[in-house]
Order: structure tokens, then C-alpha cells, then sequence
């Protein structure tokens, strides 16, 4: 793992001088400008809906303020949930015969990213309260449909193993591949700035945090037996998936506080058009780690599922 420790090197190396959590906070409320939209329409499953253009634009508006809200929420609590109790694993297990390594050191330094990036979306929402006189509060916005899935498949297992290698699984794809989803919201013009400036920083971050997930999956692979291993892709295939969807069950309740007309048949009908099913569809990231794992176990695994592919051994 030579090659991989100097990736990790130079991301270590140079985290003083990337990290989010090493910059100068912006002044939020200076970025919030009245009239623009909280959130882009074109990532919500309406954008496919050919009754989009029947919704009441002030229900639109507010409904698109809830996405924005859910959207903090939802990556605070993935942070939280998920990918912060897969860090620390690692570090208190994965590593423990690393004193003093390159991967530990990193693997801190992104656990102290991410205790940021919860901070730094809790900051933009409360900003977005601040400057609108929509009161909702977190507790009205389920909790994003991954914690549940995250949730539920761990404790389907009955090995501590496996639940170790759910967890990791779901790390890994949250990692590698929300960095696109950000880059979808913090490239578009016409949403609020604060929005697109938090999205905008967590993606940088995230950027190399995906390298670092990359490395950290395959320094556990490789300490797998056959059958850990087939489990573990299982469980990546599976995460990513989830990670991918849009998030029904919140759009249901968006739509209902936000006043949407038929919201409920609205969403649902959405649900059956595949366009909209998807909320991230660049899967490269996923790939590459898919492909790399693959190599690692001598071509057993076959195309990512990201790719389309079936999941499971391939011989």
C-alpha cells in the first residue's frame, strides 16, 4: 500500500491549507438575498413532473425553502449517524496496530472535518431562518430515508463483522459519492448564495475525503476473507443505491407543509417516472473504488453496480 500512503501523505500534508475548517467563517447573513430560491428545483423530483407548472408558485417557494432545510438537516445528520461512528471504528479497531500511521492521522483530520461541515450547515439553515418568515422546525422534517436503511440493514445482521462492514459500506458511498450532489448545488446560479457558498466549501473538503474513503475501504479489504469481502460489496452496492434516490418519504412532507396542491399523488406519481427517481447520477467515484476492489480480488466482482451492473460474484 505503498502508492496509497503517499496519496495519504500529501492529503495530510496539506490539510492546514485545504480544510474548511481552517478558513475564515464568511458572514452569512451577507449572502442571503431575498427573492431567490432555497433550493434548485431541477434536483427535486417535480422538475420531471409535468404538473410542475401547474404548482402555486408560493407553495413552490416554500417548498423549495424545506428542501433547503432538509438538505442542511439531512447532511448534518448523515455526518452524525453514519459516517462519524465509521471513523471512529477505524480508529479504535481498523488501525489499532498503526500507531503513528499516515492512515490515522488522516482519517483524524476527517473526522474533524466533518464535525465542521455539521456545524457549517447548521449555520446556513439558521441563516435561512433568520431571513425568512417560515418557521419550521427540524423535528417537522423526517430524518433523511438512509439513516433508516442504514439503520435497518445493520441490524439485520447477526455478526458484529457485518454490522462493522454496513457501516463502512454506507461511509464509504456517502463519502465518495456525495461529493457530486454538492458540486449540483453549489454550481447552480439562481439558488441562494449561502446555500451555494456551504455546498460549495463542504465540497472541497469532500473532494479529498473520497480519496481518503477510497483508501480506507480497500486497507480493510484487503484484511477480509473471501467471505467478508463478498458481504462488503454487497453492502456497497446496496449503499449506493440508497445514497442515489431521491428521497420520497421527505418530498411527502414537503409537499404537505408547503401547501402543494395533490402533493402526496403529485410525489408518487413522480416516484414512477425513472428520471426523477434519481437524485445523484454521476456514479465515476463508486467505479473507480469498485474497480479497484475488483482487481484486488483477481476480477471477481465484475462491472460496478454503478455502472448498471448485477450485484454479487461474478464466478
Amino acid at each position: 500500500m505503498e502508492a496509497e500512503n503517499a496519496v495519504l501523505s500529501r492529503l495530510s500534508g496539506n490539510w492546514h491549507r485545504r480544510a474548511a475548517v481552517r478558513r475564515d467563517e464568511p458572514p452569512l447573513d451577507a449572502f442571503y438575498e431575498v427573492g431567490r430560491p432555497d433550493y434548485p428545483v431541477a434536483l427535486t423530483p417535480l422538475h420531471r413532473h409535468p404538473g410542475l407548472s401547474g404548482v402555486d408558485p408560493v407553495a413552490l417557494d416554500k417548498a423549495l425553502y424545506l428542501a433547503g432545510l432538509a438538505f442542511h438537516r439531512h447532511t448534518m445528520v448523515i455526518e452524525q449517524h453514519i459516517v462519524g461512528p465509521t471513523f471512529q471504528r477505524a480508529l479504535d479497531d481498523w488501525f489499532r496496530d498503526a500507531d503513528g500511521s499516515v492512515f490515522q492521522s488522516t482519517v483524524l483530520q476527517a473526522a474533524v472535518d466533518e464535525q465542521y461541515h455539521t456545524l457549517m450547515h447548521f449555520n446556513a439553515a439558521a441563516t435561512m431562518r433568520r431571513n425568512r418568515a417560515l418557521h419550521v422546525r427540524d423535528s417537522d422534517i423526517p430524518l433523511p430515508h438512509l439513516i433508516a436503511r442504514h439503520r435497518d440493514r445493520r441490524e439485520a445482521q447477526p455478526l458484529a463483522w457485518q454490522r462493522d462492514l454496513v457501516s463502512l459500506a454506507f461511509t464509504t458511498a456517502v463519502e465518495i459519492s456525495i461529493d457530486a450532489y454538492l458540486v449540483l448545488v453549489g454550481r447552480d446560479p439562481d439558488i441562494q448564495p449561502v446555500t451555494r457558498a456551504t455546498a460549495a466549501l463542504h465540497w472541497r473538503d469532500e473532494k479529498c475525503h473520497a480519496a481518503v474513503s477510497e483508501e480506507l475501504a480497500q486497507y480493510v479489504f484487503l484484511q477480509l476473507d473471501e467471505t467478508q469481502r463478498d458481504f462488503f460489496m454487497e453492502q456497497l452496492a446496496y449503499a449506493t443505491r440508497c445514497f442515489a434516490e431521491q428521497d420520497f418519504s421527505a418530498w411527502h412532507r414537503i409537499a404537505e407543509l408547503a401547501g402543494i396542491r395533490d402533493g402526496r399523488r403529485l410525489i408518487d406519481e413522480c416516484a414512477e417516472i425513472p428520471e426523477a427517481r434519481h437524485l445523484i447520477r454521476d456514479n465515476s467515484g463508486i467505479n473507480r473504488l469498485w474497480a479497484a476492489l475488483d482487481r484486488l480480488a483477481d476480477g471477481r466482482y465484475g462491472a460496478s453496480p454503478g455502472a448498471g451492473a448485477p450485484v454479487g460474484a461474478s464466478r
